[in-house]
């Protein structure tokens, strides 16, 4: 009877091992055979509350026959030469294993920097679309291709200034608190350059790249 019973329990494990092989074959065909193929590389990663809302418009907004598949340089908390370059060797050998996009959806300013960088070798001749790119100038520089277009995310620096002047009027220097993210550097510029229009007032920032958590909450406490 215990004989039994244990050719039973390896008949059904290998019927698992087939019908189970044939179900991750057939997932893969399917991502092989999709209507559209989509790539979406974040500048951040999952857990960033607007990367959250990006996929979910993604999700919402395209077929469901086709395949969405997700990639995430998470600059916010690693952003140096080494992790972009291992972002790029690691996306690039993951290209070479799948079957080619049919566009590339590039969320916010160093996911349309990489692509910048690495257009030729990586995406050629693929359709790509950003989002959330505070960077305008680099957006309309990369829109000139007719493969390229995308939306920006215009920031109300000077008029959050404005507003800010508003609650207190009396007011003698105004502080970004910024970072060391391409978005950061984008921000840096656009604070600053409203520096001129405001000549009461004294700019300043603080850097959380260079502060930890600690360093930066006595540094807003001043």
């Amino acid at each position: 009877m215990r004989r039994r019973i244990t050719e039973i329990l390896l008949y059904c494990l290998l019927l698992s091992l087939v019908f189970g092989g044939i179900s991750v074959q057939a997932e893969e065909n399917r991502k092989e055979s999709a209507e559209g193929r989509i790539l979406f590389i974040s500048s951040y990663n999952y857990g960033w509350d607007t990367v959250q809302s990006q996929i979910e418009g993604i999700q919402a907004g395209v077929s469901d026959e086709a395949v969405v598949d997700y990639e995430f340089m998470d600059t916010k908390r690693v952003s140096d030469e080494t992790s972009e370059q291992l972002f790029y060797e690691g996306l690039k050998y993951r290209l070479s294993k799948v079957a080619p996009y049919d566009v590339i959806i590039l969320g916010d300013d160093a996911a349309l920097l990489f692509a910048q960088k690495y257009r030729e070798e990586l995406f050629a001749e693929i359709p790509l679309v950003y989002e959330g790119v505070n960077n305008e100038q680099l957006a309309y520089e990369m829109s000139e291709d007719p493969l390229i277009t995308g939306v920006i995310e215009k920031l109300s620096v000077e008029k959050n200034i404005v507003f800010a002047k508003t609650l207190l009027p009396d007011a003698k220097k105004v502080v970004a608190i910024l970072d060391d993210s391409v978005t950061g550097r984008t921000i840096r510029e656009q604070f600053f350059a409203c520096e001129e229009k405001f000549p009461e007032l004294t700019f300043s920032e603080i850097n959380a790249s260079e502060l930890s958590t600690m360093q930066l909450k006595g540094k807003i406490r001043q």
